[in-house]
């Protein structure tokens, strides 16, 4: 061998020697930074790959995607019947719709204005007993009867005085149609103040989810009373019924096309798309049908309107979930359904180059429909919309100004009453002689309510690294699709406290509380829940609510995000009983604010829970305000009714120790202990019926001594 090669042969040694070496300083180093149990799995799928703010949206489509993969199209007219009526009930039920009661419309003209070729009148029905909804009649000239079509408005700020709104009642009007504009409920002058310009989409609409009637079943029902209205008046042919509106005021034509067959001629603009386009997107509240996703598709609720008129409009520039690419899957599905009752020309799908509208295109497009269906006359082509004028949005109001009256009942006056009846009624229903059979249907019916998908030790995977000697940082799948992380304290007791808070900023006060339990030898675990902190997606927040869209995403697939937390706290105590030695001999869960509503509802689930402390939790899901700072994800829809309200869950922990801190109501002002004692009268009762009266304890104020000599006892 000469010294060329000698030289080479050294080199390649050295070189394998120093790739062996750095590969064993590499597992070292991977060994100290994370450390795996056997028995626990290792995450595999491409969850670990997601960045931490998209995980969330990316396990709500996955979610989705499962519950539809197994949908199958109706092959003939008798099985589409059937279909159609399974849908109608299902959504029925999920806004509240099933058994609403009508009462009288007492329409009452306070005004009217009179145009060239038409007229305006001011008009006043009720659609629920005390509920007024301020409506304008657009009545053409000469002998009717005539034809009518119903005009919902979108999210407008001057609703149906928006003059978008107006130019499609003077045009259809000087066409010779009977008009009808309305305000839907919390808009326009129905707003919780007096001015227009309301949004109600968000925290206002959030104020009835507890109650189970929720907006877009408020704004189904007041549109049937509508029509209830247009075929009572002599001038309109009861039978010639249209619909029309743009984007939530498309929604509202959607729904009620589908689901009030005296609709004869449907026309929704800028709304129609497809369900799973709004995953991802930001969506008013009036457009949620929760659980919807669970069991349809949005082609489904078009096709509801077959055999009847249908035109949907779209536009080349609108957002994704009322795109004419989405609108075009839906529709293609729909086609076969009007082909079952031998009108496939009943459908028709036109896109105009534009924004999110209602513009003449569009209007003119509407006009030639509505002229087919409802007259009998021309193809079904555009009719060039009439000139006209609109008005000063002042001169249409029928409260001007200040004008409204002080008892005008608003959304949240309706929410309130509604929520304070299922509370007054739970009340009733619930006694000491029968309380444990009572506590345990409540249970059941909190568990179905919340859907929750936890599983005892199911979790997929878990990562631990190791911070420090006693500090370890948790990575964990509670499900498929789906990570929540946490920091985990290790400590020399038998004893393991949880406290949750779903704010991104840190808790000064469950900060302290922590070191103070710390120092006494206790087990420490601080979750980071999915769609909070670091899992917080992107622009969640919509006006006053907190976490809107996440919210919203959650409802549609029929799992509310308590539901989903109640799935991450269960799954990390299973963690947490993994990672330490022995059986726990207590595990308490301490929740500040939101995150109470989270602690009460996984410790009414999981019996291993025997301790839980709140810090100024939501007293009550009662509405006496929009929910200010509260998220949304705590307010499960129909909660009231089925389970009761938040002294009702507490009560459901009975005869655990339960430590209430402070509290106060929707509107974020804090309650004194009188107000505080009031709002848990029947948490009280049932610790009595528990016979552990002194498991309980509820003070106004923060203690942090005092709830530390509590958890000690």
């Amino acid at each position: 061998m000469n010294q060329n090669q000698k030289t080479v042969q050294q080199f390649l040694l050295c070189g394998i020697a120093f790739l062996f070496f750095f590969s064993i300083y590499q597992l070292q180093a991977a060994e100290k930074e994370t450390t795996v149990d056997k028995k626990i799995p290792v995450e595999k799928n491409s969850i670990a790959a997601v960045p931490p703010n998209q995980q969330f949206l990316h396990y709500i489509r996955q979610t989705f995607d499962e519950n539809r993969k197994k949908d199958v199209m109706p092959k003939s007219l008798p099985e589409w019947k059937e279909t159609r009526k399974n849908l109608y009930s299902q959504l029925a039920e999920n806004i509240g719709l099933s058994n609403r009661k009508e009462c009288g419309l007492v329409p009452t003209k306070i005004g009217e204005i009179k145009k060239e070729g038409y007229k305006i009148e001011k008009i006043i029905l009720q659609t629920f007993i005390g509920i007024e909804m301020p409506v304008l009649a657009y009545v053409p000239e000469g002998k009717g009867p005539f034809p009518a079509v119903l005009c919902v408005h979108g999210h407008w700020p001057r609703a149906k005085q928006d003059p978008t709104v107006q130019s499609r009642c003077i045009g259809l009007a000087k066409l010779g149609f009977f008009v009808l504009a309305v305000d839907a409920f919390g808009a326009g002058e129905r707003g919780i103040g007096k001015a227009l310009g309301e949004y109600h989409g968000a925290s206002v609409a959030a104020a009835l989810f507890p109650s189970g009637m929720l907006l877009p079943g408020l704004q189904v029902f007041e549109n049937k009373r509508c029509v209830d209205y247009l075929q009572r008046r002599e001038d309109v042919i009861p039978d010639k019924i249209g619909i029309t509106g743009a984007s939530g005021g498309g929604n509202q034509t959607m729904y009620a096309g589908a689901m009030d067959e005296r609709f004869k001629a449907v026309v929704p603009v800028c709304s129609v798309g497809t369900y799973r386009a709004y995953l991802g997107a930001a969506c008013c509240y009036c457009e949620l049908f929760p659980g919807a996703m669970s069991f349809t598709e949005e082609w489904a609720l078009l096709s509801m309107t077959a055999p009847r008129a249908l035109l949907v409009i779209n536009a080349t520039k609108d957002a994704i979930q009322f795109s004419p690419g989405e609108a075009s899957k839906s529709i293609k599905a729909s086609k076969n359904i009007f082909r079952f009752y031998g009108q496939k020309k009943n459908l028709k799908h036109v896109v105009f180059e534009s924004k999110h509208d209602y513009n003449k295109e569009m209007r003119e497009a509407m006009y030639g429909w509505m002229t087919l269906h409802l007259k009998g006359e021309g193809t079904g082509k555009p009719i060039p919309e009439p000139e006209h004028e609109t008005l000063d949005p002042e001169e249409l109001r029928l409260f001007p100004g200040t004008k409204r009256r002080e008892d005008f009942k608003t959304l949240i006056q309706f929410a309130k009453e509604r929520s304070k009846r299922l509370v007054d009624q739970k009340n009733q229903e619930l006694n000491s002689s029968n309380w444990l059979i009572q506590k345990k249907s409540l249970k059941k019916a909190l568990e179905l309510k919340l859907n929750s998908r936890y599983s005892r030790n199911q979790f997929s995977s878990l990562k631990m690294e190791e911070e420090s000697e006693n500090q370890i940082k948790l990575t964990v799948s509670p499900e498929r699709g789906i990570q929540i992380g946490a920091e985990y304290q290790k400590g020399k007791s038998k004893k393991l406290a949880i406290l949750i808070d779903l704010e991104e900023k840190p808790n000064e006060k469950l900060s302290l509380l922590s070191e103070s339990l710390s120092e006494k030898g206790w087990n420490i675990l601080v979750p980071e829940l999915r769609s909070t902190k670091r899992y917080k997606i992107k622009r969640d927040r919509i006006a006053n609510a907190v976490d809107h869209n996440s919210t919203e995403w959650a409802l549609w697939n029929g799992v509310p995000l308590l539901g989903q937390w109640v799935t991450d706290i269960r799954t990390l105590i299973d963690v947490a009983e993994r990672l330490h030695s022995e059986p726990f001999e207590e595990i308490v869960l301490i929740g500040s604010h939101s995150g109470g509503t989270v602690a009460i509802a996984s410790g009414v689930m999981d019996d291993r829970v025997k301790r839980i402390a709140t810090l100024n939790m939501l007293s009550s899901f009662v509405p006496n305000a929009p929910f200010n700072d509260d998220r949304i994800g705590i307010l499960v829809p129909g909660i009231l009714k089925e389970v009761g309200d938040v002294s009702h869950l507490c009560g459901l922990f009975a005869p655990g120790k339960l430590y209430i801190s402070g509290g106060h109501l929707a509107e974020g002002k804090p309650l004194n202990s009188s107000l505080l004692e009031k709002e848990y009268s029947f948490t009280r009762n049932a610790y009595d019926w528990s016979s552990k009266s002194s498991q309980i304890k509820i003070e106004p104020k923060w203690n942090p001594e005092a709830l530390t000599g509590w958890l000690e006892e």
